[in-house]
């Protein structure tokens, strides 16, 4: 293995967005790194952009997958081909870094010996500045403006999940926070989330997005908890209750909406069959974060939705028969 980053860019119909992507590589303050873009079986002819930028100077490895599987699957072929770099980073193929970002992401990786690094990112928004996303306050969903240390992923086989292709990242950084305490933050800005009005995530409304995505979501949340267990034989009791509440809220949307159906109910079921989740759900711990966190209600779209079903009865109904 040799000490140098690797970006992985994975693209799906980007030939008019990857240049400006490529363009904050040319542009970063470290130059030695290299760049796996990974074509999601997408139809397009990407030879020339990475002609151009070769010949501008960047490292870059083009890998075309046979099979349209998603984004987080094309991140995970990224770093399967390329076994040399210490490090990975991810970057979509509409966004752009900072110029500084690989220089302080990989100097304080290497400096602390840390599985993970993250920094604070920019959301750009309805053509404004954006939002800045501090790294201190915003959930570990997103890849954006983070490095992992690739030794890490592969001892504790920390991989995107093949069949989540929407909320890929909230599955893949719910496992990859949760596995290590070897972390570490700064506070700087390193990551611009582009807002790409074709984009997968950003094309829709909230609502839309919310009826194709849910699912996925609640699949994402079960799916790493049954990870964090395979791989730590355990679950700390605030972990899985924030995991719990967060996906309740989400089914109760749903359920306001009239979109809860069996492929859901069976997706929750999961948690009922492993005896670590089941014995972490009776602990007093797990019910005291409840107790402190548990609303009945939310602002969502402009409206307040009040909760259909109490949280009680919605584990006894799906996750925990006796509690």
């Amino acid at each position: 293995m040799i000490n140098i980053l690797n970006v992985i860019i994975p693209t799906y119909k980007a030939r008019d967005t990857l240049p400006k992507a490529l363009d904050s590589l040319v542009a970063q303050t470290k130059k030695m790194f290299l760049v796996t873009i990974v074509q999601d079986c997408d139809g397009e002819d990407y030879t020339d952009i990475v002609k151009e930028y070769k010949r501008r100077g960047l490292q870059i490895y083009l890998l075309t997958l046979k099979e349209n599987k998603g984004p987080g699957c094309a991140r995970q072929a990224g770093m399967d081909i390329n076994k040399m770099c210490d490090y990975f980073m991810f970057l979509d193929s509409d966004d752009m870094l900072t110029p500084r970002a690989i220089e302080i992401l990989y100097r304080e990786a290497k400096l602390h010996d840390a599985d993970i690094v993250s920094s604070d990112f920019i959301a750009e928004q309805n053509g404004t500045p954006g939002k800045l996303m501090d790294v201190f306050d915003t959930p570990v969903t997103w890849c954006h403006g983070r490095v992992y240390k690739a030794k890490y992923l592969r001892d504790k086989n920390i991989r995107f999940h093949d069949s989540i292709r929407l909320n890929e990242d909230a599955y893949f950084n719910l496992v990859a926070h949760n596995c290590t305490t070897n972390k570490f933050k700064i506070k700087e800005v390193t990551y611009i989330w582009r807002e790409n009005k074709n984009s997968l995530t950003r094309s829709e409304s909230d609502r839309k997005f919310f009826y194709r995505s849910w699912k996925e979501y609640i699949n994402s949340q079960v799916e790493g908890m049954l990870k964090l267990v395979e791989i730590n034989n355990k679950v700390l009791p605030d972990l899985l209750g924030a995991t719990l509440l967060y996906t309740y809220q989400y089914w109760m949307i749903a359920k306001h909406y009239n979109l809860v159906d069996e492929e859901a109910e069976s997706i929750l079921n999961k948690i009922k069959n492993n005896p670590v989740l089941i014995n972490t759900i009776k602990s007093e711990e797990f019910w005291l974060f409840i107790s402190q966190n548990l609303k009945g209600c939310q602002f969502w779209e402009d409206n307040i939705i009040f909760y259909k079903d109490r949280f009680c009865d919605w584990m006894k109904a799906y996750i925990a028969d006796k509690l």
